[in-house]
């Protein structure tokens, strides 16, 4: 086994084998210390080390065999190959959303627009949607700006781009993934909060890394092998969401991440990516001499009238019906509403709303010459309607969840409280305890703040008082047993309490994610939290439990087999304790209600693993030694760890404390609001952007904040 030990190279490996070679130890020790004492009937001490040894190597084989299957799945050609596949179903799925339901777009235009200076070469003058894939391929090297005015079809353009490579992607090709900047964390500190000699560089890769992690359910080394041999094609966007300022300047975030993008390089080349922007933003970074270099940039241009009409004529089942309307909108001479209609979105909505029909009758249910009547002219009257139509429209074309009823009402009320929420952080720059809050994200575990910076905290502390006078009585109760001095029940009583609050984190402003998953346990998190276990378990173990084992006064067989359990129980509880999510914020997910499950799930986990390893303690130990029943034992045991399993789920109850405080009033909010963010999403007035939900476009945002829906 030393010689095992030796040979492996990495850290994590010499710490897997140290544990299994600790436990053959200690199974040799303990039956060491039972053979001489051993009876007739008594269990058979040279079986139980064969069984302690075997147990050894059997878990050191499927340590082996887990580091050979990790081995096999760093192969980069097959992990792209089964990434490429998994991200074209889910941008598949999330381009027809983003058409409404439909599979048919809009063939947009766009010219190139040259930077100041460190062009790409290959960029053409002119290009279409239809040619995208073509002209990125022309690119050298492949970077591509695309920018455009709000609701240009910037997203759509990069959908298309993503699909289009994917489909005709060879073996050797980079998998485009594409992740929203404004989940980029790493680089939303302060720019004087930047540690000296910090790598951009290695920021985007844990970045990417991280999302391929929790989206796609890559190993670590599998989404870094993928990174490094530069078979992933970064499609970031939404540039001008990083921050607040709509002329942002050389000290914005924007600034950063085009810094630290400008630093990414694969051998001799800038390395491939793909960028998006408004452009009214980006203009005003090239004002500040602050670009995308080695990058083509391009801009979307207005719908022709031509291409809008064949839009609509393509999404309808009955072209009767506009015939007259197109020919009023897009007549021989330019007409205002089809400049107002120019973009994909609002024809998208144009097409999506007046095309609903009635699910019971197959009837429409409205008729597309609203569009030209007098009271819809203007610019806001035009988008006031579209878009409340458009709630509508969504609600009585998507059920809502079993046991749920979303009325067009409920549902406008509920997306005002979290647009509003959205653009007052926007507005003040509003940060809470060094954490800036985001204008454009709607993050269900990071929500609280929307009901305040202390009401949901005082709500958190009083929703979990019981516990804290629970589980501190339960302490003395048991330790009374053991001792009857008034000092040591004092000190048992505060430590305990201190305990208690520790686990709870509750008057954290963003309490600690738990996330110890089985697939975590060999990653660093997990090797670093199994180190920090093993290391503290044994020193509780020495310090706490071999004292407390010998005053029980059982004899050293029992006792030392009591302290040994407890010091393996300790290591189990600090070490799945210390694997946590130490930066919820920085993965990107595919459904965002992930965190707040795995908080649940892990710390649930970790009470039921506490009962497992307590239990035999207290039936051969401590309830014989106190001379009380087993069942009275087991008793206290159930209660002390459904306490520790509730109280250390502490993310979850602070978002049960958001619900709690959003019942009534102008905050108002669903009581299941993660089923509602899901439901809105799968009708289109949400999508999805890494761990956070965003409006489906920030003109629906805005509209929602807007007097005209002033209650």
């Amino acid at each position: 086994m030393v010689f095992i030990m030796w040979g492996m190279k990495s850290g994590r490996g010499r710490l897997a084998a140290w544990l299994y070679g600790m436990g053959a130890v200690l199974g040799f020790g303990v039956a060491a210390l039972m053979l001489p004492g051993a009876k007739r009937g008594d269990i058979d001490p040279l079986s139980a080390v064969i069984a302690l040894a075997g147990l050894s190597v059997s878990g050191w084989a499927g340590h082996l065999a887990w580091l050979s299957w990790r081995h096999q799945e760093t192969d980069v050609a097959g992990t792209a190959s089964r990434l490429a596949a998994a991200v074209l179903d889910s941008e598949t799925r999330a381009r027809k959303r983003l058409l409404g339901g439909h599979g048919r777009s809009i063939d947009l235009d766009f010219v190139y627009m040259p930077a100041p200076h460190h062009n790409a070469l290959g960029a053409r003058p002119r290009g279409s949607s239809r040619k995208v894939v073509a002209y990125y391929r022309r690119l050298r090297p492949g970077r591509l700006v695309i920018t455009g005015p709000p609701g240009a079809g910037k997203t759509l353009l990069t959908l298309e781009l993503i699909l289009g490579l994917l489909q005709d992607r060879r073996p050797d090709d980079p998998v485009p993934v594409r992740l929203s900047l404004s989940s980029w964390h790493t680089l939303l500190a302060p720019a004087s909060a930047a540690r000296p000699g910090e790598d951009p560089v290695k920021a985007l890769r844990e970045w990417v890394c991280s999302y391929l992690v929790d989206s796609h359910r890559l190993s670590e080394a599998a989404a870094g092998a993928l990174f490094d041999a530069g078979m992933v094609l970064p499609v970031l966007d939404g540039l001008d969401e990083m921050a607040a300022e709509n002329a942002p300047d050389y000290t914005s975030q924007a600034r950063r991440a085009l810094d630290a993008l400008n630093s990414y390089q694969r051998g001799l080349d800038s390395a491939k990516l793909v960028l998006t922007c408004r452009t009214e933003q980006y203009r005003a970074l090239e004002s500040a001499r602050v670009w995308l270099k080695d990058a083509a940039r391009v801009d979307i241009s207005s719908v022709r009238p031509t291409r809008g009409r064949a839009f609509i004529e393509s999404r309808t089942d009955d072209p009767a019906r506009w015939a007259g309307v197109l020919d009023e909108i897009y007549g021989s001479a330019a007409t205002p509403l089809a400049a107002r209609l120019a973009t994909p979105w609002r024809l998208t909505l144009a097409a999506v709303v007046y095309e609903q029909r009635d699910p019971a009758t197959g009837a429409y249910v409205r008729d597309p010459r609203e569009l030209v009547e007098p009271n819809s002219d203007g610019d806001r009257a035009l988008r006031d309607r579209l878009l409340g139509l458009f709630v509508e429209a969504a609600v009585a074309s998507h059920p809502a969840p079993r046991g749920a009823l979303y009325s067009a009402d409920q549902t406008r009320t509920w997306l005002r409280t979290l647009a509003v929420y959205l653009h007052r952080n926007e507005a003040e720059g509003r940060s809470v305890r060094g954490r800036r809050l985001s204008g454009t994200d709607v993050v269900p575990h990071a929500l609280w703040p929307l009901a305040g910076t202390y009401l949901p905290r005082v709500v958190h502390c009083l929703v979990l008082a019981p516990v804290w006078v629970i589980l501190p009585w339960l302490g003395v109760r048991f330790w009374t047993m053991l001792y009857s001095d008034l000092a040591v029940q004092v000190a048992v009583f505060l430590c305990t309490e201190l305990l208690a609050l520790w686990a709870t984190e509750a008057w954290q402003a963003w309490p600690t994610m738990e996330r110890a998953l089985p697939r975590n346990l060999f990653s660093r998190s997990g090797a670093r939290g199994l180190r920090f276990g093993c290391g503290w378990g044994l020193i509780l173990g020495a310090v706490v439990c071999i004292p407390a084992s010998f005053a029980l006064e059982l004899g050293l067989t029992f006792s030392l087999g009591a302290a040994l359990w407890m010091t393996l129980f300790l290591t189990v509880w600090l070490g799945l304790g210390a694997m946590r999510l130490e930066d919820p914020q920085a993965a990107d997910i595919a459904d965002p209600r992930h965190f707040l499950r795995a908080d649940v799930v892990s710390t649930l986990g970790r009470g039921v693993m506490v009962g497992l390893l307590v239990a035999p303690i207290v039936v051969f130990v401590i309830a014989p030694g106190l001379e009380v029943p087993v069942s009275v034992g087991l008793s206290w045991q159930l209660g002390v760890t459904l306490a520790f399993a509730l109280v250390a789920a502490s993310s979850a109850y602070r978002y049960f404390a958001l619900l709690l405080c959003t019942r009534r009033g102008s905050r108002r909010l669903p009581w299941r609001l993660g089923a509602f963010l899901a439901w809105a999403e799968s009708a289109g007035l949400l999508r999805v952007a890494g761990v956070a939900y965003q409006f489906r476009h920030r003109e629906l945002q805005d509209w929602l904040v807007g007097p005209a829906q002033d209650p």
